[in-house]
């Protein structure tokens, strides 16, 4: 693909258009209210409870997320495993090579 004088090429325009569209306040909004009801009753169907499990881990999306998941589900903030601050999102491992 190359861009000449403002102009694209022709491969370029043949070309899919790929892009991770993130809509994050809604994503956050939906997680935070789906998501506590469905894991405590996954865990449920087990025969044990939140109160037990000592820790708990996300996709990595972003660390405010991930509190309040951990909030929701009534885990203590140390009991929520978090490498965001590290390593960063992790949205781009459910991007395919070559997308």
């Amino acid at each position: 693909m190359v861009a000449r004088e403002g102009r694209t090429s022709v491969e370029e325009e043949r070309a899919p258009r790929l892009a991770v569209v993130l809509a994050g306040q809604r994503v956050f909004r939906d997680i935070v209210r789906a998501l506590p009801s469905r894991i405590e009753a996954a865990i449920e169907r087990r025969g044990v409870s939140v109160g037990p499990i000592e820790h708990v881990a996300f996709h990595q999306a972003n660390a405010r997320l991930m509190e309040s998941l951990g909030a929701a589900l009534g885990s203590a903030p140390e009991r929520v495993l978090t490498i965001v601050a590290s390593v960063g999102s992790t949205t781009s491992a459910s991007i395919p090579p070559g997308a």
